[in-house]
């Protein structure tokens, strides 16, 4: 009887479903390490292309993980195990978050380099809400939005609500519609500086693709491809194009005529420059015309890779003039003044001494001998001019330039001031730079006379000068001119 109760309650258990107790699997057993996910690691990519400025946008940087590892499969603790190099770590984790798909990578990062990271996880994938992690100095949520819409072609990512962004999203909405999503070359450049955070140029594309559209344009090469992507025509829109270093030539080194006659054989019948041609942020000319005018001396050929950028005497022809201006005392126009010198620096391999435009910063408020003697050692300056009261041709008074060796007056605007506070060839000195125009500003014998027949290098004949500060060129007519005249488009005559 025992034994029967015990079947039956055996049985009565298995009808329930109880089964004997398993042996469960470890946990660790077969579960994949996320970090040891592979990823493509493109070598030549830019990490959050033209925006970043934490990670290198090309080419090589310390610790580039390719450079290291000497492949391109590479998996994420490859990326973490460059934590000496934070460079090249945040580059290799940028592009393992786009590539992957998966954007919890980026929290492997802190400060700018996540930000840039969920940035370039935002435009890679096309996903705007990554945008929320975007926040740095130089980039933001609503920039990430904008960049998103233009490179998706999402005109409804555009919103913002701030009342001083409505101009961007005017923009934005324009070029999100301009289907440049479809096109990966107009894709990478609607999302370019130009069109994200320069709403000038962007108001000067629209403004010719809506004012002349399908026209031939002529303008620096690196415009060429934002304007074609607006469907205009470009002359030059590649640094590889043959006409490139002509095309430096004739804004730097070339008059008018020459710059109408190459525009009329290529069908171009207007001409683009804005100030980032020849200026930089600050209280300083700079910007491309380094390149720009390496490149015209290139083709003339005046100057040659072997010879240190800006040093060659056809680079310095082809310079703007910039004094110092001290508290030494001197004499001009029967009146006290200070003495203002030029500045040159040696150069270390050939040991001759060439002008320069700005003043080192190494050798303000120098507190150490390493730093005294390289002021001491690389630089050498000679006075060139008193700078004292004139009387202009509306009766006003102004200081002025007077050429110390001949005491007559240089008739040059003194602008862009820059206080050099414990300068270590000057004491305390104001940096400026001369400007010579066409206004008759000035008095020559009883009669109001311009100062542009005073000017003292060729930078002043070059037709981006002209164009940009004299705000004319013989045989051209200007048709458009930005709201802070930061673009300027003429168009031939």
């Amino acid at each position: 009887m025992k034994r029967l109760v015990l079947i039956f309650l055996f049985a009565g258990l298995m009808a329930s479903g109880c089964t004997a107790p398993r042996e469960e699997p470890s946990e660790t057993e077969d579960a994949p390490d996320p970090d040891e996910r592979t990823f493509i690691y493109d070598r030549g990519a830019s990490a959050s292309w033209p925006l970043s400025m934490a990670v290198a946008s090309t080419g090589s940087i310390p610790g580039d993980a390719y450079q290291v590892y000497g492949k391109t499969n590479l998996t994420i603790s490859d990326c973490l195990a460059l934590s000496g190099q934070p460079q090249g770590k945040a580059r290799c984790l940028t592009q393992a978050a786009a590539y992957l798909n998966d954007s919890s990578i980026c929290e492997k990062l802190a400060g700018p380099d996540k930000s840039v990271c969920y940035y370039d996880y935002a435009l890679s994938n096309a996903d705007y809400k990554a945008c929320e992690k975007v926040q740095t100095s130089y980039l933001s949520r609503e920039k990430c939005r904008r960049a998103v819409a233009l490179y998706t072609g999402n005109a409804s990512l555009c919103g913002y609500s701030d009342q001083e962004e409505q101009g961007r999203e005017m923009l934005c909405r324009y070029f999100a519609g301009l289907g440049s999503a479809a096109n990966p070359e107009c894709r990478e450049t609607t999302v370019s500086t130009y069109l994200v955070e320069d709403v000038q140029f962007g108001e000067s594309i629209r403004w010719l693709a809506e004012n002349h559209p399908g026209e031939r344009v002529l303008s620096w090469w690196d415009y060429g491809l934002p304007l074609e992507c607006a469907g205009m025509e470009s002359v030059v829109s590649s640094y590889e194009d043959e006409d490139v270093s002509y095309v430096a030539s004739l804004l730097v080194d070339a008059n008018e005529s020459e710059l109408a006659s190459y525009m009329e054989g290529k069908d171009a019948g207007l001409l683009m420059v804005d100030t980032g041609l020849v200026s930089s942020p600050g209280r300083y000319l700079g910007g491309k015309y380094g390149a720009l005018n390496y490149i015209s001396c290139a083709y003339s050929n005046e100057t040659n890779p072997e010879t240190a950028l800006g040093t060659s005497q056809c680079e310095q022809d082809h310079m703007w003039e910039t004094i110092f201006v001290t508290s030494n005392p001197c004499t001009a126009n029967n009146s006290s003044g200070m003495v203002a010198y030029r500045l040159l620096q040696k150069e270390p391999e050939t040991g001759e001494y060439f002008y320069i435009q700005y003043y080192p910063g190494q050798c303000l408020d120098v507190q150490d001998q390493a730093a005294e003697a390289y002021c001491n050692a690389f630089f050498a300056w000679e006075p060139v001019y008193c700078i004292a009261n004139t009387t202009l041709s509306d009766g006003t008074t102004a200081f002025a330039p007077y050429r110390l060796d001949s005491k007559e007056l240089s008739k040059a605007a003194m602008l862009l001031p820059l206080e050099l506070p414990g300068s270590y060839h000057f004491g305390d000195a104001t940096q400026v730079t001369l400007f010579y125009t066409k206004e008759k500003l000035w008095l020559e014998n009883g009669s109001a006379v311009s100062g542009y027949s005073d000017r003292t290098t060729e930078f002043y004949d070059s037709a981006l000068y002209k164009a940009l500060f004299l705000d004319r060129l013989e045989g051209f007519q200007k048709l458009y001119t930005g709201e802070t005249g930061v673009v300027k488009i003429f168009g031939l005559k």
